[in-house]
Protein backbone atom coordinates (compact mmCIF):
# COMPACT_ATOMS: atom_id res chain seq x y z
CA UNK A 1 0.00 0.00 0.00
CA UNK A 2 0.92 3.69 -0.50
CA UNK A 3 3.30 5.15 2.16
CA UNK A 4 2.06 8.24 3.94
CA UNK A 5 4.09 11.08 3.12
CA UNK A 6 3.03 15.19 3.20
CA UNK A 7 3.71 17.71 -0.01
CA UNK A 8 4.93 20.83 0.37
CA UNK A 9 2.08 23.82 0.78
CA UNK A 10 2.23 25.17 -2.85
CA UNK A 11 -0.55 27.73 -3.57
CA UNK A 12 -3.84 26.06 -4.49
CA UNK A 13 -6.01 25.67 -3.95
CA UNK A 14 -6.46 28.74 -1.38
CA UNK A 15 -10.06 29.91 -0.49
CA UNK A 16 -9.43 33.70 -0.26
CA UNK A 17 -12.04 35.28 1.84
CA UNK A 18 -11.88 39.53 1.86
CA UNK A 19 -12.96 40.19 5.76
CA UNK A 20 -14.51 43.67 5.99
CA UNK A 21 -14.36 43.68 10.00
CA UNK A 22 -17.19 42.22 11.43
CA UNK A 23 -18.93 40.16 13.64
CA UNK A 24 -21.20 37.80 12.26
CA UNK A 25 -24.57 36.02 14.13
CA UNK A 26 -25.39 32.98 12.23
CA UNK A 27 -26.14 29.26 12.40
CA UNK A 28 -23.22 26.69 13.25
CA UNK A 29 -21.83 25.15 10.63
CA UNK A 30 -21.64 21.43 10.87
CA UNK A 31 -17.70 21.66 10.32
CA UNK A 32 -15.89 18.51 11.50
CA UNK A 33 -11.76 19.38 10.91
CA UNK A 34 -10.70 21.80 13.36
CA UNK A 35 -7.58 23.24 12.76
CA UNK A 36 -7.13 24.35 16.26
CA UNK A 37 -7.09 20.61 17.51
CA UNK A 38 -7.12 18.32 13.87
CA UNK A 39 -8.12 14.97 13.93
CA UNK A 40 -7.94 14.13 10.12
CA UNK A 41 -10.38 12.48 8.13
CA UNK A 42 -9.21 8.73 7.27
CA UNK A 43 -9.76 7.03 3.67
CA UNK A 44 -9.15 3.73 2.87
CA UNK A 45 -5.48 3.13 0.94
CA UNK A 46 -7.55 0.60 -1.52
CA UNK A 47 -9.34 3.31 -3.19
CA UNK A 48 -8.19 3.89 -6.81
CA UNK A 49 -6.85 7.51 -7.21
CA UNK A 50 -6.75 8.87 -10.40
CA UNK A 51 -3.60 10.98 -10.80
CA UNK A 52 -4.41 12.05 -13.66
CA UNK A 53 -7.82 13.49 -13.32
CA UNK A 54 -8.12 13.05 -9.68
CA UNK A 55 -10.84 11.25 -7.23
CA UNK A 56 -13.83 12.28 -5.55
CA UNK A 57 -14.18 12.36 -2.06
CA UNK A 58 -18.04 13.40 -0.65
CA UNK A 59 -18.59 15.58 2.46
CA UNK A 60 -21.68 13.60 3.64
CA UNK A 61 -22.50 14.69 7.05
CA UNK A 62 -19.96 17.34 6.55
CA UNK A 63 -17.39 15.19 7.55
CA UNK A 64 -14.73 17.51 5.44
CA UNK A 65 -16.36 20.88 6.76
CA UNK A 66 -13.67 23.08 7.73
CA UNK A 67 -13.32 25.47 10.89
CA UNK A 68 -10.96 27.54 12.71
CA UNK A 69 -10.56 30.82 15.00
CA UNK A 70 -9.96 34.02 13.65
CA UNK A 71 -6.51 34.51 15.93
CA UNK A 72 -6.30 37.91 16.37
CA UNK A 73 -8.29 41.15 16.90
CA UNK A 74 -9.44 42.47 13.98
CA UNK A 75 -9.82 46.38 13.76
CA UNK A 76 -13.62 48.24 12.97
CA UNK A 77 -13.57 49.97 9.47
CA UNK A 78 -10.40 47.25 8.27
CA UNK A 79 -10.62 44.68 5.66
CA UNK A 80 -9.06 41.34 5.90
CA UNK A 81 -8.49 38.47 3.84
CA UNK A 82 -8.83 35.02 4.83
CA UNK A 83 -6.80 32.83 3.03
CA UNK A 84 -7.20 28.01 3.17
CA UNK A 85 -4.39 26.58 1.48
CA UNK A 86 -4.55 23.07 0.90
CA UNK A 87 -2.03 20.89 -0.21
CA UNK A 88 -0.83 20.64 -3.97
CA UNK A 89 -2.67 17.14 -4.33
CA UNK A 90 -6.26 18.21 -3.51
CA UNK A 91 -8.65 20.86 -5.06
CA UNK A 92 -12.59 22.08 -3.86
CA UNK A 93 -14.79 19.58 -6.51
CA UNK A 94 -17.07 22.29 -6.64
CA UNK A 95 -17.80 26.12 -6.73
CA UNK A 96 -18.90 26.68 -2.94
CA UNK A 97 -21.01 29.60 -3.73
CA UNK A 98 -21.90 32.13 -1.01
CA UNK A 99 -23.36 30.59 1.54
CA UNK A 100 -20.44 28.36 2.40
CA UNK A 101 -18.50 30.15 4.70
CA UNK A 102 -20.20 31.79 7.68
CA UNK A 103 -18.91 33.03 11.08
CA UNK A 104 -20.05 32.32 14.31
CA UNK A 105 -19.13 33.18 17.97
CA UNK A 106 -19.18 35.78 20.49
CA UNK A 107 -20.95 39.30 18.97
CA UNK A 108 -24.11 40.66 17.73
CA UNK A 109 -23.83 41.96 14.09
CA UNK A 110 -24.19 41.02 11.11
CA UNK A 111 -22.29 40.85 7.60
CA UNK A 112 -22.80 40.34 3.68
CA UNK A 113 -21.16 37.46 2.12
CA UNK A 114 -20.53 37.93 -1.52
CA UNK A 115 -18.72 35.10 -3.18
CA UNK A 116 -16.47 36.47 -5.85
CA UNK A 117 -15.14 34.80 -9.56
CA UNK A 118 -13.71 31.46 -7.95
CA UNK A 119 -10.79 30.26 -10.37
CA UNK A 120 -11.24 27.08 -11.85
CA UNK A 121 -8.74 24.23 -12.81
CA UNK A 122 -9.24 20.77 -14.68
CA UNK A 123 -11.26 22.17 -17.18
CA UNK A 124 -13.70 23.78 -14.52
CA UNK A 125 -14.34 20.18 -13.25
CA UNK A 126 -12.67 21.03 -9.80
CA UNK A 127 -11.70 24.93 -8.31
CA UNK A 128 -8.08 26.28 -7.02
CA UNK A 129 -9.61 28.68 -5.13
CA UNK A 130 -12.61 31.40 -4.24
CA UNK A 131 -12.74 34.55 -2.82
CA UNK A 132 -15.32 36.14 -0.40
CA UNK A 133 -16.09 39.75 0.30
CA UNK A 134 -17.26 40.37 3.85
CA UNK A 135 -18.94 43.80 4.18
CA UNK A 136 -21.39 45.54 6.42
CA UNK A 137 -19.37 45.36 9.22
CA UNK A 138 -20.03 46.98 12.63
CA UNK A 139 -18.24 45.97 15.45
CA UNK A 140 -14.58 44.69 14.33
CA UNK A 141 -13.55 43.02 17.82
CA UNK A 142 -13.28 39.46 16.72
CA UNK A 143 -12.06 38.27 20.38
CA UNK A 144 -13.80 38.11 23.38
CA UNK A 145 -11.77 37.26 25.97
CA UNK A 146 -14.39 35.21 28.52
CA UNK A 147 -15.98 33.97 25.67
CA UNK A 148 -13.28 32.94 23.21
CA UNK A 149 -12.66 33.47 19.78
CA UNK A 150 -15.14 33.99 16.72
CA UNK A 151 -15.06 30.75 14.47
CA UNK A 152 -14.73 30.83 10.43
CA UNK A 153 -16.21 28.13 9.40
CA UNK A 154 -16.02 26.49 5.50
CA UNK A 155 -18.46 23.85 3.81
CA UNK A 156 -17.58 21.93 0.28
CA UNK A 157 -19.26 19.48 -1.44
CA UNK A 158 -16.10 17.72 -1.20
CA UNK A 159 -13.04 17.43 -2.57
CA UNK A 160 -10.46 15.93 -5.14
CA UNK A 161 -7.15 13.99 -4.75
CA UNK A 162 -4.74 13.10 -6.72
CA UNK A 163 -2.62 11.04 -4.68
CA UNK A 164 -2.91 9.58 -1.34
CA UNK A 165 -0.13 11.04 0.52
CA UNK A 166 -2.21 12.76 3.45
CA UNK A 167 -3.80 16.40 2.61
CA UNK A 168 -2.76 19.08 4.91
CA UNK A 169 -3.69 22.79 5.35
CA UNK A 170 -2.79 26.04 5.96
CA UNK A 171 -4.61 29.18 7.58
CA UNK A 172 -3.34 32.73 7.05
CA UNK A 173 -4.89 36.05 7.49
CA UNK A 174 -3.75 39.38 5.01
CA UNK A 175 -4.41 43.06 5.35
CA UNK A 176 -3.86 43.05 1.61
CA UNK A 177 -5.85 41.29 -1.27
CA UNK A 178 -2.45 40.94 -3.47
CA UNK A 179 -0.40 39.84 -0.55
CA UNK A 180 -3.29 37.09 0.02
CA UNK A 181 -3.00 36.01 -3.72
CA UNK A 182 0.80 35.57 -3.43
CA UNK A 183 0.47 34.27 0.04
CA UNK A 184 3.22 36.61 1.14
CA UNK A 185 3.26 39.55 4.50
CA UNK A 186 0.29 37.15 6.85
CA UNK A 187 -0.50 38.57 9.73
CA UNK A 188 -1.25 35.49 11.18
CA UNK A 189 -0.55 32.13 10.30
CA UNK A 190 -1.15 28.89 11.71
CA UNK A 191 1.12 26.05 10.67
CA UNK A 192 -0.04 23.24 8.43
CA UNK A 193 -2.02 20.53 9.36
CA UNK A 194 -3.69 17.19 8.76
CA UNK A 195 -6.74 17.61 6.98
CA UNK A 196 -6.88 14.35 5.25
CA UNK A 197 -4.90 11.05 6.10
CA UNK A 198 -5.48 7.21 4.46
CA UNK A 199 -5.46 3.96 6.21
CA UNK A 200 -5.99 0.20 4.99
CA UNK A 201 -9.42 -0.22 5.07
CA UNK A 202 -9.40 -4.22 5.00
CA UNK A 203 -8.24 -5.91 8.10
CA UNK A 204 -6.55 -9.49 7.65
CA UNK A 205 -6.24 -11.64 10.45
CA UNK A 206 -3.46 -14.79 10.35
CA UNK A 207 -4.12 -16.71 13.81
CA UNK A 208 -1.46 -18.73 14.90
CA UNK A 209 -2.12 -22.75 15.04
CA UNK A 210 -0.54 -25.72 15.94
CA UNK A 211 -1.23 -28.64 14.44
CA UNK A 212 -1.10 -32.15 15.65
CA UNK A 213 1.75 -34.09 15.06
CA UNK A 214 1.97 -37.09 12.30
CA UNK A 215 1.84 -40.16 14.50
CA UNK A 216 5.00 -42.30 13.63
CA UNK A 217 3.48 -45.17 15.07
CA UNK A 218 1.03 -45.36 13.22
CA UNK A 219 3.19 -45.85 10.26
CA UNK A 220 2.35 -41.80 9.59
CA UNK A 221 -1.12 -42.45 9.01
CA UNK A 222 -2.82 -40.52 10.78
CA UNK A 223 -2.09 -37.67 13.42
CA UNK A 224 -1.29 -38.29 17.11
CA UNK A 225 -4.51 -39.27 18.98
CA UNK A 226 -5.41 -41.62 15.97
CA UNK A 227 -7.44 -39.29 14.27
CA UNK A 228 -6.82 -38.22 10.47
CA UNK A 229 -7.75 -34.22 10.94
CA UNK A 230 -6.18 -31.36 12.22
CA UNK A 231 -6.14 -28.00 12.03
CA UNK A 232 -4.24 -26.23 9.78
CA UNK A 233 -4.74 -22.48 9.90
CA UNK A 234 -7.06 -19.45 10.85
CA UNK A 235 -7.74 -16.49 8.56
CA UNK A 236 -10.34 -14.11 8.81
CA UNK A 237 -11.08 -10.38 6.32
CA UNK A 238 -13.13 -7.65 8.09
CA UNK A 239 -13.36 -4.00 7.34
CA UNK A 240 -11.39 -1.32 10.10
CA UNK A 241 -13.66 0.96 11.90
CA UNK A 242 -13.34 4.73 10.74
CA UNK A 243 -11.83 4.62 7.74
CA UNK A 244 -13.93 5.78 4.55
CA UNK A 245 -14.46 4.69 1.12
CA UNK A 246 -15.08 7.81 -1.41
CA UNK A 247 -18.87 8.07 -0.59
CA UNK A 248 -16.80 9.55 2.52
CA UNK A 249 -19.13 6.50 4.25
CA UNK A 250 -17.41 3.94 6.17
CA UNK A 251 -15.57 1.50 3.90
CA UNK A 252 -17.62 -2.25 3.20
CA UNK A 253 -15.94 -5.05 2.21
CA UNK A 254 -17.66 -4.97 -1.08
CA UNK A 255 -16.11 -1.73 -1.65
CA UNK A 256 -12.50 -3.24 -1.71
CA UNK A 257 -12.77 -6.37 -3.08
CA UNK A 258 -15.48 -8.62 -5.35
CA UNK A 259 -16.41 -12.09 -6.25
CA UNK A 260 -13.57 -14.42 -7.61
CA UNK A 261 -11.64 -13.38 -4.41
CA UNK A 262 -10.10 -16.48 -2.94
CA UNK A 263 -7.78 -18.29 0.09
CA UNK A 264 -4.85 -20.34 -1.27
CA UNK A 265 -3.19 -22.60 0.59
CA UNK A 266 -0.22 -24.14 -0.91
CA UNK A 267 1.63 -27.58 0.99
CA UNK A 268 2.28 -31.39 0.06
CA UNK A 269 -1.25 -32.39 -0.05
CA UNK A 270 -1.16 -36.42 -0.45
CA UNK A 271 -4.10 -37.96 -2.63
CA UNK A 272 -7.48 -37.76 -1.21
CA UNK A 273 -6.77 -34.73 0.84
CA UNK A 274 -9.60 -32.56 2.20
CA UNK A 275 -8.99 -29.14 3.34
CA UNK A 276 -12.10 -27.56 5.10
CA UNK A 277 -13.08 -24.45 6.76
CA UNK A 278 -15.95 -24.01 9.34
CA UNK A 279 -16.67 -27.31 8.53
CA UNK A 280 -18.03 -27.00 4.51
CA UNK A 281 -15.68 -29.32 2.58
CA UNK A 282 -16.36 -26.72 -0.19
CA UNK A 283 -13.00 -26.22 -1.18
CA UNK A 284 -11.21 -27.24 -4.53
CA UNK A 285 -8.11 -28.76 -3.85
CA UNK A 286 -5.15 -29.59 -6.78
CA UNK A 287 -3.34 -32.18 -5.46
CA UNK A 288 -0.54 -32.16 -8.59
CA UNK A 289 0.53 -28.63 -7.87
CA UNK A 290 -0.11 -28.98 -4.09
CA UNK A 291 -2.66 -25.97 -4.07
CA UNK A 292 -6.66 -26.01 -2.19
CA UNK A 293 -8.67 -22.71 -2.68
CA UNK A 294 -11.76 -21.14 -1.44
CA UNK A 295 -14.00 -18.50 -3.51
CA UNK A 296 -15.54 -16.35 -1.30
CA UNK A 297 -17.49 -13.39 -2.27
CA UNK A 298 -17.74 -9.40 -1.83
CA UNK A 299 -18.31 -10.14 1.92
CA UNK A 300 -16.50 -10.30 5.16
CA UNK A 301 -14.94 -13.98 5.63
CA UNK A 302 -13.62 -15.47 8.62
CA UNK A 303 -12.42 -19.27 8.33
CA UNK A 304 -12.16 -20.61 11.40
CA UNK A 305 -10.20 -23.48 12.10
CA UNK A 306 -9.35 -24.77 8.27
CA UNK A 307 -9.25 -28.54 8.73
CA UNK A 308 -6.71 -30.64 6.66
CA UNK A 309 -8.30 -34.45 6.37
CA UNK A 310 -5.98 -37.32 5.46
CA UNK A 311 -7.55 -40.47 3.30
CA UNK A 312 -7.68 -43.29 5.34
CA UNK A 313 -4.83 -45.28 4.63
CA UNK A 314 -2.54 -42.27 3.28
CA UNK A 315 0.82 -41.36 4.76
CA UNK A 316 1.17 -37.85 6.00
CA UNK A 317 3.98 -35.88 4.47
CA UNK A 318 5.73 -33.46 6.86
CA UNK A 319 5.01 -29.61 5.27
CA UNK A 320 4.70 -26.11 5.51
CA UNK A 321 1.34 -24.39 4.86
CA UNK A 322 1.51 -21.19 3.34
CA UNK A 323 -1.27 -18.65 2.77
CA UNK A 324 -2.03 -16.05 0.04
CA UNK A 325 -5.02 -13.76 -0.04
CA UNK A 326 -5.88 -13.75 -4.16
CA UNK A 327 -8.27 -10.64 -4.00
CA UNK A 328 -10.58 -9.41 -7.47
CA UNK A 329 -10.54 -5.56 -6.73
CA UNK A 330 -13.69 -4.02 -7.08
CA UNK A 331 -14.79 -1.22 -9.15
CA UNK A 332 -13.09 1.74 -8.14
CA UNK A 333 -10.64 -0.46 -5.80
CA UNK A 334 -6.80 -0.98 -6.02
CA UNK A 335 -6.29 -3.60 -3.31
CA UNK A 336 -3.00 -5.61 -3.46
CA UNK A 337 -3.25 -10.29 -2.78
CA UNK A 338 -2.12 -10.45 0.79
CA UNK A 339 0.84 -13.04 1.08
CA UNK A 340 -0.21 -14.80 4.42
CA UNK A 341 3.03 -16.81 5.29
CA UNK A 342 3.35 -19.97 7.09
CA UNK A 343 0.20 -20.50 8.21
CA UNK A 344 1.36 -24.00 10.02
CA UNK A 345 3.84 -26.61 9.60
CA UNK A 346 2.99 -30.58 10.11
CA UNK A 347 5.62 -32.56 11.47
CA UNK A 348 6.46 -35.86 12.51
CA UNK A 349 6.10 -36.70 16.53
CA UNK A 350 9.59 -37.78 16.20
CA UNK A 351 13.07 -38.78 14.04
CA UNK A 352 13.25 -39.80 10.20
CA UNK A 353 16.23 -41.55 8.50
CA UNK A 354 15.72 -43.15 5.40
CA UNK A 355 18.41 -45.46 3.30
CA UNK A 356 18.43 -46.51 -0.47
CA UNK A 357 19.78 -49.03 -2.82
CA UNK A 358 18.53 -51.90 -0.58
CA UNK A 359 18.78 -55.18 -2.65
CA UNK A 360 16.26 -57.81 -2.23
CA UNK A 361 16.40 -60.80 -0.17
CA UNK A 362 16.02 -63.05 -3.36
CA UNK A 363 19.66 -61.73 -4.55
CA UNK A 364 22.67 -63.84 -4.06
CA UNK A 365 25.30 -61.51 -5.82
CA UNK A 366 24.47 -58.54 -3.72
CA UNK A 367 24.03 -59.41 0.06
CA UNK A 368 22.49 -56.13 2.37
CA UNK A 369 22.01 -55.43 6.15
CA UNK A 370 20.50 -52.21 7.17
CA UNK A 371 21.97 -51.29 10.98
CA UNK A 372 19.90 -49.20 12.77
CA UNK A 373 21.54 -47.83 15.68
CA UNK A 374 19.88 -45.95 18.86
CA UNK A 375 22.17 -43.23 19.41
CA UNK A 376 19.98 -41.76 22.46
CA UNK A 377 20.18 -43.05 26.28
CA UNK A 378 16.29 -44.59 26.28
CA UNK A 379 14.55 -47.45 24.69
CA UNK A 380 12.11 -48.04 22.20
CA UNK A 381 10.16 -48.68 19.46
CA UNK A 382 11.13 -48.06 16.03
CA UNK A 383 8.99 -48.41 13.04
CA UNK A 384 9.73 -48.59 9.28
CA UNK A 385 8.11 -48.49 5.29
CA UNK A 386 10.23 -50.41 2.75
CA UNK A 387 9.65 -49.32 -0.57
CA UNK A 388 10.11 -51.15 -3.83
CA UNK A 389 12.24 -49.63 -6.73
CA UNK A 390 8.68 -48.95 -8.32
CA UNK A 391 7.14 -47.08 -5.85
CA UNK A 392 5.14 -50.00 -4.29
CA UNK A 393 4.62 -50.10 -0.50
CA UNK A 394 6.16 -53.56 0.52
CA UNK A 395 6.10 -53.39 4.20
CA UNK A 396 4.70 -50.86 6.87
CA UNK A 397 4.91 -51.72 10.62
CA UNK A 398 6.99 -52.27 13.31
CA UNK A 399 10.76 -53.04 12.75
CA UNK A 400 11.85 -53.32 16.60
CA UNK A 401 9.42 -53.07 19.05
CA UNK A 402 6.50 -55.37 19.83
CA UNK A 403 5.79 -57.72 16.78
CA UNK A 404 8.97 -56.79 15.19
CA UNK A 405 12.57 -58.44 15.13
CA UNK A 406 12.80 -57.80 19.43
CA UNK A 407 10.48 -56.73 21.87
CA UNK A 408 12.90 -52.78 21.77
CA UNK A 409 16.10 -51.11 21.19
CA UNK A 410 17.93 -50.53 24.03
CA UNK A 411 20.15 -47.22 24.57
CA UNK A 412 23.10 -47.63 22.40
CA UNK A 413 22.36 -50.47 21.11
CA UNK A 414 22.95 -51.51 17.10
CA UNK A 415 20.35 -53.82 15.55
CA UNK A 416 20.77 -55.46 11.98
CA UNK A 417 18.03 -56.69 9.23
CA UNK A 418 19.29 -58.63 6.98
CA UNK A 419 17.89 -60.90 4.58
CA UNK A 420 16.34 -62.95 7.09
CA UNK A 421 15.23 -60.78 9.05
CA UNK A 422 12.83 -58.83 6.52
CA UNK A 423 11.23 -62.92 6.25
CA UNK A 424 10.75 -62.82 10.16
CA UNK A 425 9.08 -59.28 10.18
CA UNK A 426 6.90 -60.47 6.82
CA UNK A 427 7.18 -64.04 5.07
CA UNK A 428 6.20 -62.59 1.94
CA UNK A 429 9.17 -60.33 2.05
CA UNK A 430 11.29 -63.15 0.31
CA UNK A 431 11.78 -60.23 -2.56
CA UNK A 432 10.85 -57.13 -3.95
CA UNK A 433 11.21 -55.18 -7.65
CA UNK A 434 14.58 -53.76 -7.80
CA UNK A 435 16.24 -52.13 -5.16
CA UNK A 436 14.26 -51.19 -2.05
CA UNK A 437 14.03 -47.61 -0.07
CA UNK A 438 13.49 -47.84 3.67
CA UNK A 439 12.01 -45.15 5.56
CA UNK A 440 12.91 -45.61 9.66
CA UNK A 441 11.56 -43.57 11.91
CA UNK A 442 11.01 -43.55 16.20
CA UNK A 443 10.19 -41.78 18.82
CA UNK A 444 13.20 -41.60 20.16
CA UNK A 445 15.60 -38.49 20.19
CA UNK A 446 18.42 -39.88 17.75
CA UNK A 447 18.35 -42.88 15.72
CA UNK A 448 21.14 -43.52 13.19
CA UNK A 449 20.84 -45.77 10.13
CA UNK A 450 22.97 -47.22 7.98
CA UNK A 451 22.65 -49.31 5.05
CA UNK A 452 25.61 -51.78 4.29
CA UNK A 453 26.03 -54.42 0.97
CA UNK A 454 28.62 -57.08 0.31
CA UNK A 455 29.75 -57.97 -3.08
CA UNK A 456 32.13 -60.72 -3.56
CA UNK A 457 33.42 -60.03 -0.30
CA UNK A 458 34.01 -56.42 -0.62
CA UNK A 459 31.13 -54.76 1.89
CA UNK A 460 30.06 -50.63 0.56
CA UNK A 461 28.19 -48.31 2.48
CA UNK A 462 25.31 -47.49 0.85
CA UNK A 463 23.75 -44.69 3.23
CA UNK A 464 23.75 -41.25 2.89
CA UNK A 465 22.87 -41.13 -0.81
CA UNK A 466 19.82 -38.23 -0.54
CA UNK A 467 19.07 -35.93 2.74
CA UNK A 468 17.96 -36.95 6.10
CA UNK A 469 14.54 -37.25 6.66
CA UNK A 470 13.37 -37.98 2.82
CA UNK A 471 10.14 -39.82 3.01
Amino acid sequence: MTQFSKNMIKPWAGLLVCVTALLLMGGTALAVVNLDNPTPVVFANEIAVDTSNGTALANPGNILDIKAQIGLNLGDGATYYVRFDLSSNATIITDPGDGALTLTGVGTTTATITQMTPGATNGGASYSFAIYSLADVVDGDFIDESNGYLNLALQTDGLEVTDENSVTMTYTIYTSATDAQNAVNAVYSKAMVSYINWADALTVTNTAVTPLNIDIADSCESFVGSGLSTNIGDVAISVTSNVLWTDGLQAAIGDIIAAGSKLVITGTLPTGTVISDNGSNDWTETIALGTAEWAFGATAYDSGNITYTLAASTVAIETAFTGLLDFTPATGSDVQDVNLGTLSTLAKNGVTRTVFNIPSPAETTFVNAVRISNTSNVSGTVYGRLYEQTGGLVYSGVLIGTGGLQATIAPQETVPITASGWTTLDSGLSTWVGRGRLVVETTLPSIEVMSLTTVGGVQTNMSTVAPVGVE
